[in-house]
């Protein structure tokens, strides 16, 4: 019912939530650095990733499609029950199965508690040695400033691009309950860079608080962290409108 309310600890727990996905059927921990690569062979649980393992990644197949998530604790998961539970899980199952024989591969390279800076910090050493198809950029909350989080997402963009890769800017969504003074003003600077760029900029944040989906169902835990359902509304949100980009 109430949102951080005065001298009170949010629900659940730091500690609760930080450790929502750290585990699966089996209850094996997930190593936070890592990067998480859903592929035909694991499709639900996925397979865990060093940086220098992803600079050495081979060539893929022509017929290959690969996808890259770029974001922080949202994109990462927190806040959903089990790692399949995730949207970046979700979404990688609707693409292989709607791809059919044709093979997909995703990449979660995001960071809880970063922002846009070391995201390009890395992205720049070593993740962009992946050259995903399609990379998918959900940022917005935790950079503090407005010229950064553009001049960055540009770098990236221009980066994505130069390996032959298509961009795709994500309005990073909160929940409607908050104040979002401060988040539409970089929404709107996103907006503008992606009309600069040709990069197409797709409204998270609007769909989330539109009706009917707001009150479906329990959708937050906090102002940015998804529940499991929460997670599930935005991958069957997302999954078609990744298949509808041309060349996917």
């Amino acid at each position: 019912l109430f949102l951080y309310p005065k001298d009170a600890s949010a629900f659940p727990l730091n500690k609760q939530l930080r450790e929502s996905i750290t585990r699966w059927d089996g209850g094996k921990p997930i190593i936070f650095s890592d990067i998480a690569r859903y592929t035909r062979e694991h499709p639900m649980v996925p397979e865990f990733l060093g940086d220098g393992q992803v600079r050495g990644l081979p060539s893929k197949s022509d017929r290959t499609i690969r996808v890259a998530f770029l974001g922080t604790s949202q994109t990462y998961g927190t806040g959903a029950e089990r790692i399949s539970e995730t949207f970046v899980a979700r979404c990688h199952r609707l693409l292989a199965e709607a791809r059919g024989d044709i093979p997909v591969e995703t990449y979660n390279f995001s960071i809880s508690g970063s922002d846009s800076t070391e995201l390009l910090r890395k992205y720049a050493e070593s993740w962009r040695f992946s050259r995903p198809d399609l990379l998918l950029i959900n940022l917005s909350t935790n950079d503090a400033k407005v010229d950064t989080l553009t001049a960055n997402l540009r770098t990236l963009a221009q980066q994505a691009h130069a390996a032959g890769g298509r961009v795709v800017f994500l309005l990073e969504p909160n929940a409607a309950e908050v104040g979002h003074r401060g988040l539409r003003e970089k929404h709107s600077a996103i907006q503008r860079l992606g009309q600069e760029l040709r990069v197409p900029v797709w409204n998270l944040d609007g769909y989330m608080s539109s009706d009917p989906v707001y009150d479906s169902g329990m959708m937050w835990w906090d102002k940015v962290h998804l529940t499991s359902y929460g997670h599930g509304v935005v991958a069957d949100w997302l999954a078609p409108e990744m298949l509808a980009v041309p060349g996917r």
